[in-house]
């Protein structure tokens, strides 16, 4: 009877927001070299605080995904292949 539940997975809400946007840019939402929407813009659309979103969109920055320029903006950068393979397994073993 137990057999097909399978353990909930716990992720930080920064972290889901960042599979969120990952998934965005993934999908072709935002092109490389493209700025993101400001924090504010995005923090209200996901309906999380600022801080939410500079923790989500630090964490793709040390992925390599976005390019953060302080007091200029947010832009989507060009993803190395290895950082690539890995999203698109990350995504796999998700669902997202």
């Amino acid at each position: 009877m137990f057999d097909d539940f399978s353990p909930v997975r716990r992720q930080r809400l920064p972290d889901t927001l960042a599979d969120r946007i990952g998934a965005l840019i993934r999908a072709g939402d935002f092109r490389v070299g493209e700025r993101l929407p400001p924090i504010t813009k995005m923090a209200r659309a996901f309906q999380v605080g600022a801080p939410t979103v500079r923790q989500a969109l630090t964490k793709l920055e040390m992925l390599h995904i976005v390019e953060i320029r302080h007091g200029v903006g947010v832009y989507v950068r060009e993803c190395p292949p290895p950082i690539q393979r890995m999203l698109i397994e990350h995504s796999a073993m998700t669902g997202d």
